[in-house]
């Protein structure tokens, strides 16, 4: 007898018996699902109208991605971490299928999750995000064709580096609601020929293009609905001047423009009766970025009439070229263009990427919202700069103080320009008569040739000197200077100098300027520094405020990425 089994009981019988139990106890948990859910029923959450629980998903969906634009860096499936709701209960899990448009924002993370969401989407207008993706085959190549031969559902598209010639094919059909279209191709470049939206995308307002062969300047599809405007990394022939002004006024909404070696080389059109260039009409423009050489930046500056709060990213990608002639024409016209540059700019950055050979000019007006809300007044940034140039970063300077209204700048940001050729003379002519000037921010960066420029004002001589009262009368180098920033520095870093050497050097330049207000220094994740130092200055009477070096230690807490997403249908419904 098997052990366990009650004597005289038979087998069949023992069975029938747990039959009978087992099926007992899914009755009974059937009665208890059913008292859950009618339980659940009565809260105040389920008695809302579907309508309104709908809304609450969408809005936690809104939220969710907005949450995951501003913080890229997280696991990329929590940016659909509102599918759980589905999870809750099962009237929370019929009302979220039913909704169409909480499944209409398609987030490509698996396969299985995309075709979930573009079966649940049902005929709502669908919008599509493709980072990138290595398998051109199988189910990853059958679901983005599927879902892309929704064209006219299609709202917006992005898709990252992968975007092939397959894929384009799909933007031959009419898209009469697509706002927006961003694709990257793929390597090597594929065509996009005349056929590439001509069927019609009438609300087309974002239009982004990156690495694809481009048939020509006239296959772009151009409309009056255009607020966004990107084509760069891209082989297309230069419109003519007539040609691009004519499609430029055909864009009376644009807001950002960012093109790439695509300015016209021929001269601009002028109008027959006044012998003067038809400006198009950049009355919305908020962000103009171009990447080409000095003279057909100049000479677009000689067409155009760009708004007061502008913010401008130029890159020259001949900044050899640049001689004291091209500079000043390519402020005469920009001042002439641009009336932020002469009624005072609130930010400008400059550097060179002297690796590629790119000379970068960023201008942000004073509206434009782009400047540090925390810094009053003009903040200027300047990298790293070849001393293989023509010019000099003083030369700009100078050349800028003169062509623009600079005289607020408060903040001066020094950053990666440790192998900028740069000498105390050149401090003193370029930035020294700013006359606001408050904040030095050295990061990356050098720092003694500056503190040098301090050292040698003649407005401090000592008072034994015979020239003493003479340099009384004289005015002070950077004489609102309040505070120098060190970030990323190291205090060892000039050959035979070490940290207290330079602790006692900046303690005796700054105790110089006794008729200057008092300058305070601010150390943080800096190298070669201690605590000694700090206190050491501080005896010497220089203040300073000191981050420690713990500073260094990379503290990374990003948690791992998961795309372990549940979008089963048939998911157990926990009540």
């Amino acid at each position: 007898m098997p052990q366990g089994q009650p004597e005289g009981v038979k087998a069949s019988a023992l069975e029938e018996t747990r039959e009978k139990l087992w099926q007992s106890i899914i009755c009974k948990e059937i009665e208890l699902r059913a008292a859950k859910t009618k339980y659940n029923a009565t809260s105040f959450l389920n008695r809302l109208p579907v309508e309104i629980l709908s809304k609450v998903f969408l809005d936690l969906a809104s939220a969710i991605a907005n949450d995951f634009i501003l913080e890229p860096w997280l696991p990329k499936a929590r940016a659909v971490s509102w599918i759980y709701v589905t999870h809750v209960c099962s009237h929370w899990r019929e009302v979220a299928l039913d909704c169409a448009a909480l499944w209409s924002d398609i987030q490509y993370l698996k396969p299985p999750l995309a075709e979930a969401m573009l079966s649940r989407s049902k005929r709502a207008p669908l919008s599509f995000k493709l980072s990138r993706y290595l398998n051109f085959n199988g189910e990853f190549k059958d679901v983005i064709h599927k879902i892309l031969s929704h064209s006219e559902r299609l709202v917006s598209v992005e898709i990252g580096s992968c975007a092939n010639a397959a894929i384009l094919a799909h933007f031959s059909r009419a898209a009469p609601i697509l706002e927006k279209l961003s694709l990257c191709g793929v390597y090597p470049a594929v065509d996009l020929t005349s056929t590439f939206l001509q069927a019609g995308a009438p609300s087309l307002k974002h239009l982004a293009l990156s690495q694809f062969q481009i048939e020509s300047w006239a296959v772009l599809p151009l409309g009056p609905c255009l607020t966004y405007l990107r084509i760069v990394g891209s082989a297309v022939q230069r419109p003519s001047a007539s040609q691009f002004i004519a499609s430029i006024h055909a864009m009376p909404h644009l807001q950002t423009l960012i093109l790439e070696n695509l300015l016209p080389e021929d001269e601009y059109p002028t109008d027959p009766v006044y012998n003067t260039i038809y400006p198009p009409p950049f009355a919305a423009l908020g962000k103009l970025s171009l990447t080409d050489t000095v003279e057909h930046v100049t000479n677009f500056f000689s067409a155009v009439n760009l708004p007061e709060t502008a913010k401008l990213l130029l890159e020259f990608s001949d900044s050899n070229s640049f001689d004291e002639d091209f500079l000043r024409d390519f402020l005469t016209n920009l001042g002439e263009s641009w009336k932020g540059l002469k009624s005072g700019v609130q930010k400008l950055v400059m550097h060179e990427d002297f690796t590629i050979g790119v000379l970068t000019f960023e201008f942000y007006g004073g509206d434009c919202g782009e400047a540090d809300t925390h810094r009053p007044g003009l903040t200027m940034e300047v990298g790293e700069w070849s001393p293989a140039n023509v010019l000099q970063v003083d030369d700009f300077i100078v050349a800028f103080t003169a062509g623009m209204n600079l005289a607020p700048l408060q903040t001066l940001r020094i950053s990666f320009f440790e192998s900028t050729f740069f000498t105390p003379d050149m401090w003193v002519r370029a930035f020294s008569r700013f006359e606001q000037l408050q904040t030095m921010e050295f990061e990356n960066s050098d720092s003694w040739e500056f503190l040098e420029a301090l050292e040698s004002d003649p407005a401090f001589k000592d008072e034994r000197s015979p020239q003493a009262q003479e340099a009384a009368a004289l005015s002070p180098h950077f004489p609102a200077l309040t505070t120098i920033k060190f970030k990323v520095f190291d205090f060892e870093c000039r050959i035979g100098s070490s940290a207290w050497d330079f602790v006692f050097f900046i303690s005796d330049v700054l105790n110089r300027r006794v008729s200057c207000p008092p300058v305070g220094l601010e150390v943080s994740r800096c190298t070669n520094f201690s605590s000694a130092h700090c206190g050491e200055l501080e005896i010497l009477g220089v203040g300073i405020t000191w981050d420690g070096y713990e500073d260094m230690v990379d503290s990374d807490g990003d948690e791992a990425d998961s795309d372990s997403i549940d979008y089963d249908e048939d998911d157990s419904e926990e009540e």
